[in-house]
């Protein structure tokens, strides 16, 4: 039984870290991992990993293969900001621009992003497992909106069309959670939930998490990076956290209920030590992408999750 499940618990964490899904077939799965995460400060690599690329024509509506490419987010050679590389060869880079919050990056069905670059064209890329796709959604989203003057920074990853979440709402979420004492890279993944209930406020979770989730709408996907004082604090769990670490989530949120009987603020007030989990991964494999998949377009992502 893991740390974080002898403070909550049994049942409530599952890390599915034997998910098998491999969408590329000929590719093993150890090709597929992102960088080293020792080699960030020799490299300025905050992220890389192999991806299938595509690339949205709108005259034809198609997207045209560029096969199996790597994906980079990393220093740029003047260090003063990071770009995005994605290419065979890295002198001849299929996209190449800096990071920076005009581009839009979508998440649908766990391991496809849509990235919509400067010049308007739309990419789709497919990642190997979700867990891939979480710590590229994490490093683009802790670039774009990083933690600052110690405050609990957010992301939207894929905005939700639900419920709107508040304080006192009862929620399920999914989630995974990743040291982040390196972002913009992730360090190692601490825990992961596939279905994790708690109630927004709740001194049964760190004040960094409520915060997190606090606005999402149902459906939509989230990064949320917590500094020490918002998180565990000088506590640590053997093993997966050490003390004064900031954490770097990606959740999802599934349902909200609204609470009636909410938290007077003298409970709130109490010890928030108690601590919380993460989300398992589904084992269900969404399809691939198809030629109308347009990141605006959430009617679409409904069909293909029923289908």
């Amino acid at each position: 039984m893991s740390g974080l499940m002898n403070l909550f618990g049994s049942g409530q964490s599952g890390d599915n870290a034997n998910f098998q899904y491999d969408p590329f077939k000929q590719k093993k799965a150890a090709q597929q991992r992102p960088a080293q995460q020792s080699s960030f400060q020799q490299t300025g690599i905050a992220f890389q990993s192999q991806i299938q690329l595509f690339h949205y024509d709108a005259a034809t509506k198609e997207n045209q293969s560029y096969g199996v490419a790597t994906l980079s987010m990393q220093k740029t050679a003047a260090g003063d900001g990071f770009q995005l590389l994605a290419y065979k060869e890295k002198e001849n880079p299929y996209i190449n621009f800096l990071i920076q919050s005009s581009l839009s990056w979508t998440l649908r069905n766990k391991i496809y992003a849509y990235l919509k670059d400067p010049n308007g064209v739309q990419w789709t890329m497919t990642f190997h497992d979700p867990e891939i796709a979480a710590r590229a959604s994490i490093t683009f989203g802790s670039i774009i909106s990083p933690i600052t003057d110690n405050t609990v920074s957010t992301f939207d990853i894929t905005p939700g069309t639900g419920d709107l979440a508040k304080t006192n709402d009862d929620v399920v979420v999914s989630y995974m959670g990743f040291s982040g004492n390196n972002l913009p890279q992730t360090g190692g993944k601490f825990d992961s939930n596939d279905n994790f209930k708690f109630t927004i406020g709740s001194t049964k979770i760190i004040k960094g998490y409520s915060i997190g989730v606090d606005q999402m709408k149902v459906g939509g996907c989230r990064v949320v990076l917590i500094p020490p004082d918002f998180g565990y604090g000088s506590q640590s769990i053997p093993g997966k956290i050490p003390p004064n670490a900031t954490l770097a989530f990606f959740i999802t949120l599934n349902s909200v209920t609204s609470n009636s009987s909410p938290e007077t603020p003298q409970q709130q007030q109490e010890d928030t030590t108690n601590q919380q989990q993460v989300p398992s991964l589904s084992s269900q494999p969404a399809k691939p992408p198809t030629t109308a998949n347009q990141p605006q377009d959430h009617q679409n992502d409904q069909n293909q999750e029923e289908n």
